[in-house]
């Protein structure tokens, strides 16, 4: 995936976080999944006020990505707990924690087809229009991106290796 200059800038601050929270090894998915928010600009760059229960874009851009690297060292933790695979964990960045579960429960291993359930589970069937790059037929399920997955990985369900690009 190609990382923006403006997610770029935030590598150190990212380094900082992940080596506090005992996951210096994913600092390239963080930055990945940053990417994918909020394309590093903003203030909530890691969009994680929602994980605190706050309004949306209510963090600072600090405090969002210590709250984003906290949120997601959470997710690693549950995802070995409970015995998936990582790209579970990322998706459940932005599904919340109840994925990890229902990915257990079902075969232990992310698929888009068990995103896309989950998703269409959770919203109740009901579909919005959402216009962007994941979105391949210009809708997805109410407050749910099943396609989150794929624009962090190069190729779905393959995370080694993560191949980020900086571009300028």
């Amino acid at each position: 995936m190609n990382l923006s200059a403006e997610v770029y800038k935030h590598k150190l601050t990212v380094e900082k976080y992940c080596k506090e929270f005992g996951i210096s090894d994913q600092v390239m998915v963080i930055l990945a999944i940053m990417q994918v928010e909020s394309g590093g600009k903003g203030g909530d760059v890691m969009q994680a006020s929602e994980s605190l229960g706050l309004p949306v874009n209510t963090l600072d851009t600090e405090a969002s990505i210590k709250q984003g690297v906290k949120y997601f060292a959470s997710l690693l933790k549950s995802m070995k707990a409970a015995g998936v695979d990582l790209n579970t964990a990322i998706q459940s960045y932005n599904y919340g924690g109840g994925f990890i579960d229902y990915v257990a429960k079902h075969g232990k291993k992310y698929t888009l087809e068990l995103a896309t359930a989950f998703a269409k589970e959770k919203s109740g069937g009901k579909k919005v229009t959402y216009t962007n790059a994941v979105a391949k037929d210009g809708w997805r399920y109410d407050r749910r991106r099943s396609g989150y997955l794929p624009p962090i990985l190069r190729d779905r369900g393959h995370l080694q290796p993560l191949n980020c690009v900086v571009r300028t």
